[in-house]
């Protein structure tokens, strides 16, 4: 498959008698057919083929959603399905991934914390894309998962009360905001911070008093 999730037809085992491929979660190919020899090297009837590049792939979630980056050698997909689990072992599903640069994305408010995701994906191969394989990678959202800082709502500006913004991290989580004038010394502005089922709303009543300000939302350390 190319980057587009199309069949490449420019590809070939170049193993002559191959019958048969399937690929492998870590994007090795396994070719069988009526060939007693691959390469060079003797086998019979079945083989794996081996990749210069390593397969890479990570998946990571933030408090608005799943990201799954799949590069080298990994095997193109198809498409990709999103679950949810409490316990590792009863999944929910919430929706389809949709493609973004380097791999798949779900934009989701819907994680609190220690909750499984767990994305899987469909690689079609073998002749004429006659096989199916599934792949899937789990992560677990922890204390260190990244809150997120919203700039396109109604909150985002300033407002009779002072400057504000949406702070959206995981149910549960403990988020520090810090604020700084030059980029370099930070110094945190509201601590303990528990994000509840809604999303928080933080305002700095001081804005005015200083000629510029920066804000930054981080996982508390405790």
């Amino acid at each position: 498959m190319d980057a587009n999730g199309l069949r490449d037809t420019n590809w070939s085992t170049q193993v002559p008698g191959a019958g048969g491929l399937a690929i492998q979660p870590d994007g090795k190919v396994l070719v069988c057919g009526l060939f007693s020899s691959v390469c060079g090297q003797p086998r019979s009837c079945l083989a794996r083929l081996n990749l210069l590049t390593p397969a890479d792939h990570q998946l990571f979630c933030d408090a608005g959603g799943a990201t799954w980056l799949r590069g080298g050698s990994s095997p193109e997909l198809t498409g990709v399905a999103f679950d949810i689990s409490s316990d590792g072992t009863n999944w929910t599903n919430l929706g389809p991934g949709a493609r973004v640069t380097g791999g798949w994305r779900l934009d989701t408010a819907a994680f609190s914390l220690n909750e499984f995701v767990r994305a899987r994906g469909f690689a079609s191969g073998g002749r004429w894309n006659g096989s199916l394989s599934l792949v899937q990678e789990i992560s677990q959202l922890t204390t260190q998962t990244s809150p997120l800082v919203i700039s396109s709502n109604a909150s985002f500006g300033v407002h009779s009360n002072g400057f504000s913004f949406t702070v959206q991290a995981l149910v549960g989580q403990s988020v520090v905001v810090d604020a700084t004038t030059n980029l370099t010394d930070w110094v945190p502005v509201q601590t303990n911070l528990v994000i509840g089922p809604t999303q928080f709303i933080f305002v700095d009543p001081q804005p005015g008093n200083l000629p510029r300000r920066f804000y930054r939302a981080k996982p508390s350390a405790d």
